[in-house]
Parts: C-alpha cells; sequence; structure tokens
C-alpha cells in the first residue's frame, strides 16, 4: 500500500473514516479505535478498492445545488430549533460545522451535509475551497429538500408517530446524517418515549461527538427519566461544549431541583437567564428552588417578575400562593389561588392549596368545598384524599377521617404520614389496636421518625401496656431528645407505673425544653401531691395559674392541695373559680361537696353531689356522695338506691358496698348485708381499715 494513501487515511476525521469502512463493508467499524480501524482497512482491502472509496473529483459546476442545499439545512435548523420542549425537552441543533471546517481545510470532504452546514454558515467557503461533490449529492439534495417539507409539517401539526416514519427512511438512506438522529430523538421525545429518544440521541453522538445540541437533548431525556445524574453528566459536556447556550443550564438546574440540591440549581436556572432564557418556565423553576431552601421573599419577588411577563400562567401563581401561605399570609395566597383558578378551572392544585389555606383560616366548610372538587377533578390525586382527611380530624369527624385517610394509602402505600393520620384518627375514637398497626407499619415504611414512635406509645399507654409505652418514648427520644411532648408522655407512663422520682425527671425536662408549657407544671404538681410535698406542688399549680388565668384544671388541684392543708376557705375560692371557668367540671363539684361535707353543710353538699351527677350521669364517686348525704339524714331508701347506682357503674367499689352493708344491716336485711360485707373483703383494693371494720360487722352478723 503506498505511503500517499496511508497518509490520506490518516488525515481523515474519524467520521469519514467511518464512511470510508461502510463503503468498504468492514464490519463493526464503529466500535474500533481508529488507528485499529486504519490497520483493518489496509490489511482487508486492496489498493485500487481502496483509492475508489477515496476518490474525490472537483466538480465545480454544483455550486448552485450546494447554495440550495445550504438554504435548506438552515430552514430545517431552525423548524428543529423550535421545537424544544417547554419544562427539559430537547433543542436539536449541532455543531457539526466545526468538523466540517476542519475536514475542509484537510480536502477530506465525504460527508455533503458537513459541508452543506459550513457553507451555510460560512459562504466564503466556497471561494477558497475546491470542493467534491458525488452524483449521489443531486439525489440527497431532491430528497432531503422533500423530508424537510414533509417532517416540518408534521412537527408542526404534533404528529410525531408520522415525523418518525418519514425520518426512519431518511436515515436508512443516509445512515450517517447525525442531525437526522437528533430530530427523531426530539420526536421520540415528544411522544414522552424517552428510552427511543436516547438511544437516537446515543446514534447522534457518536456520529457527532462534539454536537452540545446532542449531549443536551439526551440529558434533557435522563431527566424526564427520573436518571438525574446521568443527565448532570450529560448536562456538563454540554455546556463545556457550549457555554453560551440557555437550554442545558436550564435542564441542569432542573436535574439538580430533583435531587435537592437546589442551591446548584439557583445558580444555573439564574445563569440560564442571563444567556436569555426567561421563559415562564425557568421563572417558576428557579422560584420553586427558593421556595425548597425557605426563601418565601425571593420566591415571591422572582415570580412576581414571572407574573407581569406571563399574565396567564397559572402555576406561577399557584406557586406564588403556597409561599404566601408559608408565610401565614393565608389572605394572599388564597387571591393568588382565585387568580390560577381563572386561568385554569381545572387547576387541581389550586384548589387542593386553597382549600389547605381556607382549613388554615378555620373555614373548614370551604375547604372541604374545594378538596371535594379536587378530588372530583383528580380522583387518584392522593393528597388531596389526605388534605381532606385533616379538615374531616380537625372537625371531630373521625370515621370520614378514616375513610379519606384509608383512600390516600390505597394511592400512596409507602407514605409513613398517612398511616400516622390514620392512626390518630383511630386513637381519637378509641380504636388503640388497629392505631398501634398504623403506627408500626409507619415505623416499617421509616424507622427514623420519632413522632410515630411518641404516638405508638400513646396508644400503648391507653391500652396500660406501660413497659412497652415506655420503650416506644425511649426510642423517640434517641432519635430526637429534644421532644418536650415525648418527655411529658413517658412522666405521665412513670405516674401510672407509682414511679413518681421518675415522673418528676420527665416533666422537668419537658418544663426546661417548652416556656409556659403548662400541663407539665400540673401533672409535675400533681405528682409532688402524691410524694406529699405539698408545698412543691402549691408551686406548680400556681405557676400553671400563672401562665394561664383560665386554667380550672390549675385552680382545682391547687384547691385540693389547700383542702389537705385545712385551709378551706382558700380551697372554696379556687374551687369556685375552677366551676366559673368549665362549669361541667364534675370532679370539682365532688371535692367543694367533700368539705362542706365535712363543716357539716350536709344541704350545700348535697346540691354539689346532686350537680355533679346531672353533669356526669355515669360519675360512680358522686352517686357514693350524694348516698353518704342521704345515710346522715336516714334516708335509708335514696341512700341504698345511690350506692347500688354506685356499685352498678364500678363494680369493685369496695367503700359502696361496705356503707351500703351497713344500711342493710340497720334495716335487718342481714343476708343482704353479709353479700356486702364479703364483697368489700373479696376487693383487692380495699383499704385496711375498711377490711377490719367490715371484719367486726361481719362477726357481729355471725353472731346473732
Amino acid at each position: 500500500m503506498s505511503n500517499k494513501i496511508v497518509s490520506r487515511l490518516e488525515k481523515l476525521s474519524r467520521d469519514n473514516l467511518n464512511i470510508v469502512a461502510r463503503k468498504l463493508n468492514i464490519k463493526s467499524y464503529r466500535k474500533l479505535p481508529k488507528s485499529e480501524l486504519i490497520t483493518t482497512i489496509l490489511n482487508k482491502v486492496d489498493e485500487r478498492a481502496l483509492k475508489k472509496a477515496l476518490n474525490i473529483t472537483f466538480w465545480d459546476k454544483h455550486k448552485d445545488t450546494i447554495s440550495i442545499w445550504a438554504s435548506i439545512l438552515g430552514l430545517l435548523i431552525g423548524i428543529i430549533g423550535l421545537y424544544q420542549t417547554f419544562r427539559s425537552g430537547p433543542t436539536p441543533q449541532h455543531s457539526i460545522e466545526l468538523k466540517a471546517e476542519r475536514s475542509l481545510q484537510n480536502s477530506q470532504i465525504e460527508k455533503s451535509f458537513d459541508v452543506i452546514i459550513a457553507i451555510n454558515r460560512k459562504p466564503d467557503y466556497l471561494d477558497t475551497f475546491q470542493v467534491k461533490i458525488t452524483t449521489v449529492f443531486e439525489r440527497e439534495a431532491k430528497d432531503f429538500e422533500a423530508y424537510n417539507k414533509l417532517v416540518s409539517v408534521y412537527f408542526e401539526k404534533g404528529e410525531y408517530d408520522k415525523a418518525i416514519a418519514s425520518l426512519n427512511k431518511f436515515i436508512k438512506l443516509y445512515p450517517e446524517n447525525a442531525a437526522m438522529y437528533n430530530y427523531r430523538g426530539a420526536a421520540y421525545f415528544k411522544k414522552g418515549d424517552f428510552e427511543s429518544a436516547i438511544a437516537d440521541f446515543d446514534e447522534a453522538i457518536e456520529l457527532e461527538p462534539i454536537s452540545s445540541a446532542a449531549y443536551t437533548n439526551r440529558g434533557a431525556s435522563f431527566v424526564n427519566k427520573g436518571n438525574y445524574d446521568l443527565a448532570i453528566a450529560d448536562l456538563d459536556i454540554a455546556i463545556k461544549l457550549n457555554p453560551e447556550e440557555a437550554y442545558p443550564h436550564k435542564s441542569r438546574g432542573i436535574a439538580f431541583s430533583n435531587k435537592g440540591d437546589y442551591f446548584r440549581a439557583i445558580n444555573d436556572f439564574n445563569q440560564a437567564m442571563r444567556l436569555g432564557s426567561k421563559d415562564a418556565q425557568t421563572f417558576w423553576e428557579l422560584g420553586f428552588a427558593y421556595f425548597q431552601q425557605g426563601k418565601y421573599d425571593q420566591a415571591i419577588n422572582i415570580l412576581n417578575e414571572a407574573t407581569t411577563l406571563y399574565l396567564e400562567y397559572d402555576i406561577v401563581y399557584s406557586l406564588r400562593g403556597v409561599c404566601y401561605a408559608e408565610k401565614g399570609d393565608f389572605d394572599q395566597a388564597i387571591t393568588d389561588f382565585d387568580r390560577a383558578i381563572r386561568i385554569n378551572p381545572s387547576e387541581v392544585q389550586a384548589y387542593r392549596n386553597r382549600g389547605s389555606s381556607l382549613f388554615l383560616k378555620g373555614k373548614y366548610d370551604h375547604a372541604l368545598a374545594d378538596l371535594d372538587y379536587a378530588i372530583k377533578l383528580a380522583p387518584k390525586d392522593a393528597i388531596a384524599y389526605m388534605n381532606r382527611g385533616v379538615v374531616h380530624f380537625s372537625k371531630k369527624e373521625f370515621k370520614l377521617a378514616i375513610v379519606d385517610f384509608t383512600q390516600g394509602i390505597e394511592l400512596i402505600t409507602n407514605d409513613p404520614d398517612v398511616y400516622i393520620s390514620r392512626g390518630n384518627a383511630y386513637y381519637e375514637i378509641g380504636d388503640f389496636d388497629r392505631a398501634i398497626i398504623d403506627y408500626s407499619q409507619a415505623i416499617k415504611n421509616n424507622p427514623k421518625l420519632a413522632k410515630v414512635y411518641n404516638n405508638r406509645g400513646q396508644a400503648l399507654l391507653a391500652k396500660g401496656d406501660l413497659d412497652n409505652a415506655i420503650a416506644d418514648y425511649d426510642q423517640s427520644l434517641l432519635l430526637r431528645d429534644d421532644n418536650a411532648d415525648t418527655y411529658y408522655n413517658r412522666g405521665g407512663a412513670w405516674f401510672s407505673k407509682r414511679d413518681f422520682s421518675r415522673a418528676v425527671v420527665d416533666y422537668t425536662r419537658a418544663i426546661n425544653l417548652r416556656v409556659g408549657f403548662v400541663n407539665a407544671y400540673i401533672n409535675r404538681g400533681i405528682t409532688y401531691w402524691h410524694q406529699r410535698e405539698n408545698n412543691l406542688a402549691l408551686l406548680d399549680f400556681s405557676k400553671a395559674i400563672e401562665i394561664d388565668p383560665n386554667n380550672a384544671m390549675a385552680f382545682f388541684y391547687r384547691g385540693r392541695i389547700y383542702e389537705g392543708l385545712n385551709n378551706y376557705e382558700l380551697a372554696i375560692t379556687d374551687l369556685d373559680q375552677a366551676i366559673k371557668l368549665k362549669p361541667d367540671y364534675a370532679e370539682v363539684y365532688i371535692i367543694r361537696g367533700n368539705i362542706f361535707y365535712g363543716k357539716f353543710q350536709y344541704d350545700a353538699a348535697f346540691r354539689d353531689y346532686d350537680k355533679a351527677i346531672k353533669v356526669k350521669p355515669d360519675y360512680a364517686e358522686a352517686y357514693y356522695a350524694r348516698g353518704n348525704i342521704y345515710y346522715m339524714k336516714l334516708d335509708y331508701e335514696n341512700g341504698v338506691a345511690d350506692y347500688s347506682r354506685a356499685i352498678d357503674l364500678k363494680h369493685d367499689f369496695a367503700d359502696a358496698h361496705y356503707v351500703r352493708g351497713l344500711l342493710y344491716k340497720r334495716k335487718g336485711i342481714r343476708n343482704l348485708a353479709i353479700n356486702d360485707f364479703k364483697k368489700v373483703l373479696q376487693i383487692k383494693s380495699t383499704p385496711q381499715s375498711i377490711l377490719n371494720e367490715t371484719r367486726k360487722a361481719l362477726d357481729e352478723l355471725n353472731s346473732k
């Protein structure tokens, strides 16, 4: 093989070398490195055949045809550029002229498309170089013009299947044309067939490795497939190849945003805008990135600018409304959602978000109306069901809330929050077993959520499973040790186990974590009271009243402390205030009645006990206390009736059995008296003093 032939092969660009290899029927030529491909050609082909493949004849008379081609390609490039997708679609442009220029300078042109584009962009090439054109060129010019017109019409009509069919034929005729693969990839992208689009962009990149458009388009396809790292890798190359192109920055910003890297996303969106990409979607993406960073004012400023440029773009108003809602400006948020709905009456998110804002303003019925309509528009919108469930929950319509949360679970099976919400609804209706099942599923979905361990602990506590409740509180605090509520709840569990020292420690931690935690002061005061630390208890109840002067419970328990200290005047003052604040507080009537009873003011005591029964008809202690008044007044019939009612409501009520036994004994009903006294002895919680008196009464009855 002559040195001249070898030299010509080595000077060929990779793409032109591929054409030679294809003409010579070299198999798998694209997979071979350039040097290896040259060696293969030299070893397998004789010099005559190789000269024929490399033959170049200068044919100046085709200058006019070339000019027509250049015009057609310019039109095609312009048309392709029109079909960029709004969010992350391809931009079918190419930078093939760079390689064309190199090929022209080396006088190694075999690819007519390279020449055409180069001449289109730099017409003086015709005067500088003698360009070889084969007879195939004339046929290609006619074919190209026809395909160009046809495919352009298909794109304009959105008939992408027809465009693809035409491009298939063209690519079959001219398989080395990178632009057509890029163009067909754009059609596949428009159809949402990202796999096929990526395959075409792969081919375009292999044929044209320095085409920024192909990398941009493939990157955009990866974005839509959710392959954000691959997208970013392609878009990095596209930006390196063409740093002044806005679209790759925008697409990369979307990829970063979807990965949660909002800092880099913001940088890319700002760069895209500086380069001229000021469409509504770029404004929206930038506003959304600021929103995700919690920079609501910056997001609003960006979206304000968008609304001046794009008055009828609904999702801009929707996003700005969400920003206002996060700032607590629900009126302005609702105004924006109203505008979004006027622009697009089918905008589900606007109805959903307006419903949420109305809910936060306390307008539950209006919120439900919006969420109902959102669900009507989008029956598979899980968030709308979940939000409506929250509204029902807040209205204490727990069964309706459960229905909505269940629908949300069916649509989003792995979201722990919806299981927690349904568990909370089950808890409120007293179905603790189902609540525990839902909390457990939420933990399975996300074992790092501190709040769900706390909630399950509450359900276990309600079931009386104190040890497992404490274990859940412990786990919750391991995950988040600054939660005052969890310390407070665990303090309640320790109190129920009568481990008052640990209860005090937990209530104290809750108080230290949350300033003004009224219930923690009250419960710590109750715990001190059980420890007979009356002075400490008094301080806690007084502190609770200082924080919340309208807290009836704090007055009630401070009144009880005063009662224990025999300061009945202060006790009655506090109990009066508790009743004033909460007239249906049955326990307060009992305690105040007991004070009157101890002062032998039986009529006042009777009125309080009677009132307690009226506000709480199933209050066993109130019937027992009123029975005692009847006993003191020697009204044994009514006394027996009240004691019997107390026992019906509370079967192991030892005091009621004992006193009723005494009444039966006084009335001479020996067998009923003995039955009551025996019951007293069977009740494990009976105080020792009552046990002693009961045995004496039985001995007297048995001795007769």
